[in-house]
């Protein structure tokens, strides 16, 4: 109770003063009885119109004068314009003023703000003396920057222990790419000629491999790392498996005649890598087969050092890593592949049963590959549930995901062209359940497959059998209008209704057979 009584006693601070002054000015009329103005926002109002006209102090401070004896002897008003400026200092809107060197030389401020002459070309800070008082020969006014100004422009700083001398330089800098960014050409993507869509209008055709034509761009800052030993290979794997691959399984199998399904298909996982880069070593290639070439750069492996990014644009989507959105609102986090899967019932079954498997996945890290001379592949790091107790389907439908505590799968890893985004909604019953959502990329619609239905037999009628065919169609009512038509558009009419005429009477003949 006693610290209570203390704080009830204390005093506010001198921003909470000012704060409630404002709110207190904000809210008082300007004269008892005025609806259209209160204290602040008619002085505002004035100062603009000064900074308008080009007003004088002096003539701003007779206006002022002129006011207080037009209105009410109530009215809420400045004596002067010194006192108008103090309001306009407390709103934040103020300016510092700055002693120079009429040369440009220098500014009379901190340490040198008590020097009389320039340091550099040794000119007089002053120009006269009026009455004993000395008339500086150029000012300069200063508009402080706000705190958050200031960190957008040390955001420029690319080298923090050695900054560079001015760091308004990297804003003009960005400002000048913008202004000459819009007179590039549409060949040259920037941010004013950018889709609005999550699509990547790419239409250059691809020499060699598929696999590293990237489908996408990257969105976001580049990380540059050291992918371990593990995740390495298992992202080579992915790789090699999403090419065609049959000389090896067949070697395998001649090679373990007496193995199961089930080992044959683990020793091919675990070999194949090796055994593809011994493979292309051995084969002679052809300079100017590019296929080739990619083959053998794909059979070396990737570089060890790799590139990893927070987003990643391809489908149509917009995917984000999950450690990106954890303070967001928005989810991008979530995706889905479809992949047929070899499910065995025992290492000894023989007998393999293919099937086609949703997984559902949150999406971890994104990195690049890079097999050198360009070829890259990027791949996304996924948590993953396909089936078993974390996946479930309720009496509606839906299907739920639960990744609490989810172990990491052995295939983390897939091409980014193969995801589609899928979106969470928490399951009001248990929250450890997400409702799993299929999205539909922008600008694209799920129709309904086409209808196989003969239209022209569905639409097809019987002919009338109404007696009076005898009907007028020219209106007498009315004066006629002679139109100019020429020969050739006649004969061109009379032709194309022959053509019509024969293609009903054959379509009534297949109808009545």
């Amino acid at each position: 109770m006693g610290d209570s009584e203390g704080y009830e006693n204390e005093e506010p601070n001198a921003e909470a003063v000012r704060f409630y002054k404002f709110l207190e000015n904000s809210q008082q009329e300007l004269y008892p009885g005025c609806k259209s103005f209160s204290k602040l926002s008619f002085l505002i109002r004035m100062l603009n119109i000064k900074c308008l006209g080009k007003w004088t102090d002096k003539s701003f401070t007779m206006m002022i004068d002129l006011l207080n004896e037009a209105f009410p002897e109530s009215v809420q008003l400045p004596k002067s314009w010194y006192d108008a400026k103090k309001v306009i200092r407390e709103l934040g809107m103020g300016y510092e003023k700055y002693d120079a060197c009429p040369n440009d030389c220098m500014l009379y401020w901190g340490l040198d703000e008590w020097r009389t002459e320039c340091k550099t070309c040794h000119e007089s800070r002053w120009i006269k003396k009026i009455e004993g008082k000395n008339v500086v020969a150029k000012t300069l006014w200063h508009f402080p920057l706000k705190p958050r100004c200031l960190s957008t422009l040390k955001s420029y700083v690319r080298n923090r222990s050695r900054p560079e001398g001015s760091i308004a330089e990297g804003y003009i800098a960005d400002e000048c790419l913008s202004f000459c960014s819009l007179y590039f050409s549409n060949d040259v993507e920037t941010r004013f000629n950018q889709s609005k869509t999550n699509d990547i209008n790419d239409e250059t055709p691809k020499e060699g491999l598929d696999i590293f034509s990237i489908q996408g761009r990257p969105i976001g800052k580049t990380e540059t790392i050291r992918l371990d030993a593990k995740a390495m290979s298992q992202a080579h794997r992915y790789v090699l498996f999403n090419c065609k691959h049959h000389t090896h399984k067949t070697m395998v199998v001649n090679q373990y005649p007496c193995a199961s399904q089930h080992e044959i298909q683990r020793l091919h996982n675990e070999t194949f890598a090796s055994w593809f880069e011994h493979y292309l070593d051995n084969m002679q290639l052809d300079e100017n087969d590019l296929i080739l070439k990619d083959l053998k750069l794909l059979a070396r492996g990737p570089n060890i050092i790799i590139k990893r990014y927070k987003g990643f644009i391809v489908n149509g989507f917009r995917f984000h890593t999950k450690d990106r959105e954890q303070n967001r609102k928005t989810q991008n986090c979530g995706l889905m592949v479809s992949a047929v899967t070899s499910s065995f019932a025992s290492k000894k079954d023989n007998r393999p049963i293919v099937s086609e498997l949703n997984y559902y996945g949150v999406l971890q890290d994104i990195i690049e590959l890079d097999y050198n001379r360009g070829k890259k592949i990027v791949l996304f790091d996924c948590d993953w549930v396909s089936k078993g107790k974390r996946l479930k389907q309720d009496v509606d439908g839906f299907i739920l995901t639960n990744f609490t505590n989810v172990k990491r799968h052995n295939e983390p890893f897939i091409l980014s062209s193969q995801a589609q985004q899928v979106f969470y909604v928490e399951d009001p019953v248990d929250p450890n359940w997400k409702v799993v959502l299929k999205l539909i990329a922008r600008d694209q619609y799920d129709l309904t497959e086409e209808s196989e239905i003969d239209v022209e037999t569905g639409l097809h009628t019987p002919p009338s059998s109404c007696g009076n065919e005898d009907i007028d169609w020219v209106r007498s009512s009315v004066a006629g209008t002679r139109v100019d038509v020429a020969m050739e558009t006649i004969v061109d009419m009379l032709k194309h209704k022959k053509e019509m005429d024969k293609l009903k009477q054959q379509k009534r003949r297949q109808h009545t057979t």
